[in-house]
């Protein structure tokens, strides 16, 4: 009997020996691919996303030791129809996520970019008669943010986060005729997609892949 239980604890000790050595760990405890291949820090993927103010994103972005993840977006809202108004909205900027626990899903982040607004109308105003015109909008954001993003080792990525959209600067240049009042042909809709206030942000979902 007590050769047995020395057997199975020998046994069991080898087998665990075997299992360390072939998964030896790194300095931040990540196990090692078994052919003794470096694991780079850095990873790059890419990212598609539906959210609002602008419905359809995509994003290059570069992780760092699944602790940074550095990006470039593209964002864009396609013409749409607002009260009788046609507006279509575009915007690029840079992002940066925190994840302040070392592969976990949760981020702090912040995006810092540009957007265009185009918007035009024939529209028929009371005493003012019919005419067609146009707004162009453009304004410089900063958008804090927080939410989760899982990046699998390699493989599938998913997210979702809530921030604000903040207005640094906004410029206006428009085609109305004079003395015509602007509140008659532009819904406030407008105004406020164009980036002349606080506005909430929402990916409501983003899905990529990341190598």
């Amino acid at each position: 009997m007590k050769f047995r239980l020395v057997s199975s604890i020998t046994c069991v000790s080898c087998c665990l020996a075997m299992a360390a050595s072939a998964a030896p760990l790194d300095k931040e405890g990540t196990a090692e691919p078994s052919n003794g291949a470096t694991v780079s820090p850095v990873r790059v993927g890419v990212l598609g996303g539906v959210g609002a103010p602008r419905a359809l994103t995509v994003e290059g972005m570069f992780l760092v030791s699944e602790r940074v993840l550095v990006g470039l977006e593209y964002g864009v809202l396609p013409t749409s129809t607002f009260g009788g108004v046609s507006v279509g909205v575009s915007a690029v900027s840079g992002d940066l996520r925190i994840f302040p626990f070392r592969g976990g899903p949760f981020f702090l982040g912040a995006r810092l970019g540009r957007q265009v607004l185009d918007a035009s109308a024939t529209v028929t105003v009371a005493s003012y008669g019919s005419y067609s015109g146009s707004t162009h909008q453009e304004s410089w954001f900063f958008g804090p943010r927080l939410g989760l993003l899982w990046v699998s080792r390699p493989g599938f990525t998913i997210g979702t986060s809530v921030g604000l959209q903040i207005p640094l600067s906004h410029k206006v240049d428009t085609t109305l005729p004079a003395g015509v009042p602007r509140d008659k042909v532009v819904p406030s809709v407008i105004d406020t997609l164009g980036g002349g206030g606080v506005i909430p942000t929402l990916d409501l979902l983003q899905l990529g892949v990341a190598f």
